[in-house]
């Protein structure tokens, strides 16, 4: 019989244009520590609902396609991590839960995690495989 796999969290790369959005959640470490926005999956959720879930409580947002990106392990945790583009240039945040919301290029994340700056340290990952995989996808068209 093959296991379910059990994830902590469920996260989305929100890109527009060549930013990603990544956000400042409440509760984390001072200074800043910027990560994917998404949070907790909730008992019998699956990861892709609670991924939308999550964007609508956070930021007020509704999505459409979510592209899987992949698995990435914090605190010996299986977090799953899902790729959407956004129209929004503004967030209705909600203010429990994050203290601020950003784009970022793709060499700006780079630097927040050579600064130490990033929540779980796998979203500069996250987004370099998911360029990546849009990246060969474009050649494979031409």
């Amino acid at each position: 019989m093959r296991r379910k796999t059990r994830y902590r969290t469920a996260r989305c790369i929100l890109y527009r244009d060549d930013k990603f959005l990544l956000a400042d959640h409440k509760g984390r470490q001072r200074p800043t520590k910027w990560g994917l926005p998404g949070g907790h999956i909730e008992w019998r959720e699956q990861p892709e609902d609670a991924a939308r879930r999550e964007l609508f409580e956070e930021l007020n947002l509704y999505i459409g396609a979510l592209e899987p990106v992949g698995d990435y392990l914090y605190k010996n945790r299986l977090h799953a991590i899902y790729a959407a583009e956004s129209e929004a240039d503004e967030f209705d945040l909600d203010m429990s839960e994050l203290a601020a919301v950003r784009w970022f290029t793709e060499p700006e994340i780079e630097q927040l995690e050579q600064l130490g700056q990033l929540h779980a340290g796998y979203e500069h990952t996250a987004v370099r495989d998911y360029l990546n995989r849009k990246h060969q996808s474009t050649r494979t068209k031409d």
